[in-house]
């Protein structure tokens, strides 16, 4: 079929796939306060009751291709103005059933994600065709006599999902950069490596316009 880009609003993707010799990971952004004084007990402020993730990970660009749609996604981006969608590279979920044209739930295999979802979450879907679907989930919900979650889509799946089609499913996330400087490193005439931090935009996603 074909890419089944849905819930994502007019935002690009970046384009490219993190290089696995260096582990990518992602922290959590905390905004609290920790208060104390003379005589007192520690008193925990909270200031964003949503958490932003900061992915950090290193890109390998392996042709003169890759490099200048990298430098023109730079160029457009400005840095730290505009924002833009990363697919999130680990797996974040491991679907348990099998899912069919028109479904609006996903099941998946628990792992305590229902303890942080906010609503606002996108996901992706990358099938071993090579098409990747995205999705807004609205919310997630624990099943624990069946020891799954339950995801739920607004908008439904557009076809049927054997679970060996499945390649990786996670968090697709609204970002920008954390730095108006992206160094690149030229390691011979065609390949090159750059590492790059991103930070959620947690206030945004609310902003985002309908699907066409």
């Amino acid at each position: 079929m074909a890419d089944s880009l849905l819930d994502i609003g007019g935002e690009d993707i970046f384009p490219l796939d993190p290089n696995w010799a260096s582990r990518p990971s992602h922290s959590y952004n905390f905004t609290r306060y920790i208060n104390q004084y003379p005589g007192t007990s520690t008193e925990i402020e909270t200031k964003n009751d949503e958490i932003p993730w900061i992915v950090e990970a290193e890109f390998d660009i392996q042709s003169k291709e890759e490099e200048f749609e990298f430098l023109t996604f730079i160029h457009t981006a400005y840095g730290r103005v505009k924002r833009f969608w990363l697919k999130h590279p680990k797996s974040l979920f491991r679907i348990k059933d099998p899912l069919s044209n028109g479904s609006t739930q996903i099941n998946a295999y628990t792992d305590n994600s229902e303890l942080i979802a906010q609503g606002y979450e996108r996901i992706w879907i990358e099938l071993s065709s090579g098409d990747i679907l995205t999705r807004h989930v609205s919310a997630i919900v624990l099943d624990e006599p069946n020891n799954e979650v339950q995801l739920t889509l607004p908008t439904a799946v557009d076809r049927d999902i054997a679970l060996s089609e499945v390649v990786r499913i996670g968090r697709i996330l609204l970002v920008r950069f954390d730095n108006d400087r992206i160094s690149l490193t030229i390691h011979n005439d065609y390949r090159s490596s750059t590492r790059l931090t991103f930070h959620e935009l947690v206030k945004e996603y609310s902003e985002l316009a309908a699907n066409p």
